[in-house]
């Protein structure tokens, strides 16, 4: 009975990490999904000689909702940013301390300030940020795994 009881204590406990392993790595796959979308629209405007539009969809986001857009649609593959199909279940939170900004040529913005949106997931304590860079355009990754709160600040910007 002991030993029954100790198995019953391990597949609980593992059950429970390999849960947060995956909401980690699908927060992680979203952050990661939002910074290669922008990086592709970065480069843009020096090839088209026009300047591209993003606007960042804040509050709750579901599979197949939308994060982002961008115009015109010529400055992306995907003019139409949504969640893949493979987060199925799954329910982000999405802030941004700047809804609309440009690229401009040499993959600067027109923003005189740094653009950060943040992605987390209901019942999930863990924040992603994404920093698009004032004038320069660089584009950031970030962390926080102490809050899920949107209106927080990534603290770690070496790794998601």
């Amino acid at each position: 009975m002991v030993t029954i009881a100790l198995i019953g204590i391990i597949l609980g406990i593992s059950i429970r990490e390999s849960g947060s392993a995956y909401n980690r790595d699908k927060l992680n796959e979203a952050s990661l999904l939002l910074r290669g979308w922008l990086l592709e629209i970065a480069n843009k405007p020096d090839t088209t000689g026009q300047s591209c539009a993003i606007t960042i969809s804040t509050g709750t986001i579901t599979t197949g909702g939308q994060i982002a857009s961008v115009l015109p649609t010529t400055c992306s593959t995907t003019p139409t940013l949504r969640l893949p199909g493979n987060f199925t279940g799954l329910t982000f939170n999405v802030g941004t301390t700047q809804a609309t900004w440009s690229f401009t040529r040499r993959t600067a913005i027109d923003s005189v300030n740094n653009v950060i949106i943040k992605l987390s997931l209901n019942d999930f304590t863990a924040l992603r940020c994404v920093r698009v860079q004032a004038i320069s355009g660089l584009i950031r990754l970030g962390r926080n795994d102490a809050t899920s709160d949107v209106n927080g600040t990534c603290n770690n910007w070496n790794s998601i």
